[in-house]
C-alpha cells in the first residue's frame, strides 16, 4: 500500500522543544531585520543604589534569552538581578552572581526562558534590572560589558545574529559643588589665634584640594592664590579680625567656596548706654545695657548688699545707690556709679461729704514723698473715671496749691502723683454717695430672642442694685447679674439701683437644638451614589428657625465644622460615593448646634466580582459537559445569572441570554460543540463575564486510523493516515497541505480519528 506522509500539528507541544536545546549549543541561525538588546548607561552617586535597565527590542518571537555582563568591583558592587517590569511573571528567571573573577573584573550571568510564551513585542522591552552600589571610593565609572549572548525562539533556532547588542556603563555623577563646614577654635573671646577646622563633603564624590585665603574671594581667585590646606589635617591658624575666604575642589571638578569674618578678637571696653556716672533715676525697668563685640559678664553692687552677678537689661528697681563693672571676654573693663529713686509718693484722698449727697464732693489730695533716696512731687493730676497712669501721659486736669478738686457725679476718680525721678503714685476714689441715673443693661436688647445666654445679663449702675427676673409661667426669682439663663422661654428681668432707679428689659430664650433626620436613597445595594436628604426643623415654644446645614465625610464633633464642611442649607441634600460614616452639622438663628451620623454600608461599587469557568469532564465524551460558574466577591450578594452559545461580551446579556437557576450548565451533544460565555450579575449591579470552550464529540468513526510513528523536533505527529477518500478529500478542501491538525478534523466532522502508536 502506498502510504503518504502527514504532519500532524499539535500546537500546545511546541513550546517544550525550547527545553531540548541547551544555550550556547549549535542552532540554525536565521537572517532578519536587526533588533536589540541594550544595556542602560546610568549614573549614580557614591554610596548609593544605583538600577541599570536591560532592555529587548524584538518583534515578540524570543523564547530564551542568555547573556553574560562584565563590570568593575573598585567601582561597584553587585547587590542584586531582578526581573524586568515587562518580563511576565511565567518566563523562567535566573542568575548566577559570579560566573567568573578576574582581578577586580567580574562576569555574571543571566538566563530568561518561557515552555510557552514569547516576551512580549516592545521597543524598549524590560526584560531584567541589576542593581548595584557605588563604592565611596575609586575609579568614577565601569563598562558593562556584554558576552556569550544566546537568543532563541520558539522553533528553537538561535536567531542571535538579527539583534544588536549595546553595552552599557556606570559614571559617577556629581554635579554638586562640595559643601563646607567651619568650626573656630576658641570661638570666644581672644587676644591670640584663632585654628579654623574645615570640613569639606565632596556630595558624592571626594575631596581633592583644599586651600583658604584672606577677604573674600571667589573662585578663580583659587586658581592661582591661595594657602594650601592639608587634606589629613585641614586646618589653619589667623591672628587678625576680618574676614577669611575657604575653597575646595572634588575629584569631577566641583569647586565651592565659603566666606566668613573673625569676630572673636577684642581689644574695646564695653561701651554703657543709657546711665550716667553719678546720677540718680527712678526705676530701672529696662535695666542697664552696653555694647561690645563679644560676651561679657557684669558685677553689681547695692550699698549695704552683696556683690551679685548681673545680666544686661535685668530690671534696677529697689532704692539705693549702685557699683556696676562690667568685663568683656579679653578682660576690659567699664565702671559706672548712679543712684535709683524706687519709692513713689504716698497719696491719700479725702472725700467731703461722705454721706449721701445730691450736690458735689470735695476731694482734697495728700501727697509725700518719702524714701531712702528722694527727689520730692513733681506733678499731680486727676480725671474721671479708672484710668491708668498711662491715661496720664497726655490727659487729667493739674492740680496746684489748693490740692483738691470737684467731683460732681457719682462714680470713680483717679489721682496721678509723680516724684522727679518718674515714680508715679496712680489712686482711685470712689464717690458713690451721688446718684442720677438709672442701670444701663449691657449686652441684651429688649424683644430680642437669643440662645442659652451662658454668661447670663450684667449691666452697670453707680450704686449698688438688686434684680428681679420672671420666666412667663413661672413665678419671679431674685436675679444676680452673670447668672446663666440657660432654658427656653420668655423673660422679663427688672433691675433697680439704691436710688429707686429701674430698668426693665424683657427678652425670650431659646434653647433647643434643631432636629434633623438624614433619608438616604436608595437604601438597598448599589454601584452608584446614595443621595443623602436633610429633613432639619427647629421646634419648640420659642424657635429661631434654621441657620446653616453642613456636611463631611466621616465622623466629626462639632467643632470641625468651624471652618470645615460643606454648606447645604439650600439643597438638604449630599451625595455618598463611598460606604463609611457621613456627620451633618445643623445650627439655628441663635446658635443651638445639632450634630448627627449616618452610616452608609450599601455601595459596592468595585464588589471584585470574579467568574471562573469549570468544565467537566475535561476530555473528548460522548455524555455531554457539564460548565461550573464559580462566583467570588468581597461581599456576599444576590447574583443572577445567564448563559449563551459562543463568545459573547456583556453588553450582550443586557437585552438577550438564557437564565440559570443554579451555578452549572450541562452542554449536551445536541446543543453542539463551540463556546459557550456565562453572565453574573450581583444586587449592586456589578457584572462579569466569561466564555470557556466545549467539545462534546460524535460517535467514533471505525474507518480511520492514524499510526503515529515519528515525533519531530518541534512537537508535531508525524503520522500515516489510512483511511478512505473522505478524509483524502478534507484535507485538500481544507488546506491543501501535507499536514492536518486532529482538532480542525474533529470540529469540522464531528468525528474521532483513532490513534494507534507504530514506534
Amino acid at each position: 500500500m502506498n502510504r503518504k506522509n502527514f504532519r500532524v500539528i499539535i500546537q500546545l507541544l511546541s513550546s517544550f522543544m525550547l527545553l531540548f536545546t541547551p544555550f550556547g549549543s549549535s542552532l540554525h541561525l536565521e537572517a532578519a531585520t536587526l533588533k536589540d538588546l541594550t544595556v542602560a548607561k546610568v549614573v549614580g552617586q557614591r554610596g548609593a543604589e544605583v538600577v541599570v535597565p536591560i532592555h529587548l527590542t524584538s518583534a515578540g518571537e524570543v523564547r530564551g534569552l542568555q547573556f553574560d555582563l562584565e563590570f568593575d568591583t573598585s567601582v561597584v558592587n553587585l547587590q542584586d538581578v531582578v526581573r524586568g517590569n515587562d518580563l511576565a511573571l511565567n518566563f523562567d528567571f535566573q542568575y548566577n552572581p559570579s560566573l567568573r573573577t578576574s582581578g577586580n573584573k567580574k562576569t555574571i550571568r543571566v538566563f530568561i526562558a518561557s515552555m510557552s510564551k514569547d516576551i512580549t513585542p516592545n521597543d524598549n522591552a524590560e526584560v531584567a534590572k541589576l542593581v548595584f552600589n557605588m563604592e565611596d571610593q575609586g575609579p568614577v565609572k565601569t563598562s558593562l560589558k556584554l558576552s556569550g549572548v544566546v537568543i532563541s525562539n520558539a522553533i528553537p533556532k538561535n536567531i542571535t545574529t538579527q539583534f544588536v547588542l549595546n553595552d552599557g556603563e556606570i559614571a559617577l555623577d556629581d554635579k554638586t559643588p562640595p559643601t563646607l563646614g567651619l568650626t573656630l577654635n576658641p570661638n570666644g573671646p581672644t587676644n591670640g589665634n584663632v585654628t579654623i577646622q574645615v570640613d569639606a563633603n565632596g556630595t558624592g564624590s571626594q575631596i581633592v584640594k583644599l586651600k583658604w585665603d584672606s577677604g573674600v574671594q571667589n573662585i578663580e581667585y583659587f586658581a592661582t592664590n591661595g594657602n594650601p590646606i592639608p587634606l589629613d589635617n585641614p586646618t589653619f591658624p589667623v591672628s587678625e579680625p576680618g574676614w577669611y575666604t575657604v575653597y575646595a575642589e572634588d575629584e569631577l571638578g566641583n569647586k565651592t567656596v565659603r566666606s566668613f569674618e573673625i569676630k572673636n578678637i577684642d581689644k574695646d571696653a564695653p561701651s554703657v548706654i543709657g546711665i550716667v556716672d553719678e546720677e540718680t533715676y527712678g526705676p530701672i525697668g529696662g535695666g542697664v545695657t552696653w555694647e561690645d563685640e563679644n560676651p561679657t559678664t557684669a558685677k553689681l553692687k547695692r550699698n549695704g548688699h552683696s556683690e551679685v552677678d548681673y545680666l544686661p537689661g535685668t530690671p534696677i528697681l529697689e532704692t539705693g545707690c549702685y557699683t556696676l563693672v562690667i568685663t568683656d571676654g579679653a578682660g576690659n573693663t567699664t565702671t559706672v556709679n548712679f543712684c535709683v529713686d524706687a519709692s513713689a509718693p504716698n497719696v491719700n484722698l479725702i472725700p467731703n461729704p461722705s454721706t449721701p449727697t445730691e450736690g458735689n464732693v470735695i476731694v482734697t489730695v495728700e501727697a509725700i514723698d518719702e524714701g531712702e533716696v528722694t527727689t520730692g512731687v513733681k506733678r499731680i493730676k486727676w480725671a474721671k473715671g479708672s484710668n491708668g497712669k498711662e491715661y496720664f501721659e497726655g490727659n487729667g486736669e493739674e492740680i496746684t496749691e489748693s490740692k483738691q478738686f470737684v467731683a460732681d457725679v457719682a462714680g470713680p476718680y483717679t489721682v496721678y502723683v509723680e516724684d522727679h525721678a518718674g515714680n508715679v503714685t496712680v489712686k482711685e476714689i470712689m464717690i458713690s454717695n451721688i446718684d442720677r441715673n438709672k442701670p444701663v443693661i449691657k449686652d441684651i436688647e429688649d424683644g430680642k430672642t437669643y440662645g442659652p445666654i451662658e454668661d447670663g445679663v450684667v449691666w452697670e449702675d453707680d450704686t449698688p442694685t438688686r434684680a428681679k427676673l420672671k420666666r412667663d409661667g413661672y413665678p419671679e426669682e431674685e436675679y444676680l447679674p452673670g447668672t446663666p439663663i440657660l432654658e427656653t422661654g420668655c423673660y422679663t428681668l427688672v433691675i433697680t439701683d439704691s436710688a429707686a432707679n429701674s430698668s426693665t428689659i424683657q427678652f425670650c430664650v431659646d434653647a433647643t437644638a434643631p432636629t434633623v433626620l438624614l433619608n438616604p436613597t436608595p437604601s438597598t445595594p448599589t454601584n452608584g451614589d446614595v443621595i443623602v436628604q436633610v429633613e432639619s426643623t427647629d421646634e419648640g415654644t420659642v424657635s429661631s428657625g434654621v441657620k446653616l446645614i453642613k456636611w463631611a465625610k466621616g465622623k466629626h464633633p462639632k467643632e470641625h465644622f468651624d471652618d470645615n464642611g460643606e454648606d447645604i442649607t439650600v439643597d438638604k441634600q449630599f451625595v455618598a460615593d463611598d460606604n463609611g460614616t457621613y456627620t451633618v452639622y445643623v445650627v439655628d438663628n441663635v446658635g443651638n448646634i445639632t450634630v448627627k451620623e449616618i452610616e452608609i454600608d450599601n455601595i459596592y461599587k468595585n464588589n471584585n466580582l470574579t467568574l471562573d469557568l469549570k468544565k467537566s469532564p475535561v476530555d473528548l465524551t460522548q455524555k455531554g459537559i457539564v460548565i461550573t460558574a464559580d462566583v467570588e466577591m468581597v461581599k456576599p450578594l444576590t447574583v443572577n445569572k445567564k448563559w449563551a452559545k459562543g463568545e459573547q461580551d456583556l453588553a450582550f446579556f443586557q437585552t438577550n441570554g438564557t437564565a440559570m437557576s443554579g451555578s452549572s450548565l450541562l452542554v449536551t451533544r445536541e446543543m453542539g460543540n463551540g463556546y459557550y460565555t456565562i453572565y453574573v450579575k450581583d444586587a449592586a449591579g456589578n457584572e462579569a463575564v466569561k466564555s470557556i470552550f466545549v467539545l462534546v464529540v460524535g460517535d467514533v468513526n471505525q474507518d480511520h486510523t492514524v499510526n503515529i510513528f515519528d515525533l519531530d523536533f518541534i512537537g508535531r505527529f508525524i503520522v500515516d493516515l489510512d483511511g478512505p477518500t473522505p478524509l483524502q478529500q478534507f484535507m485538500a478542501d481544507a488546506n491543501g497541505d501535507d499536514a492536518i491538525n486532529v482538532l480542525d478534523w474533529i470540529l469540522i466532522t464531528g468525528e474521532v480519528l483513532r490513534f494507534s502508536e507504530q514506534n
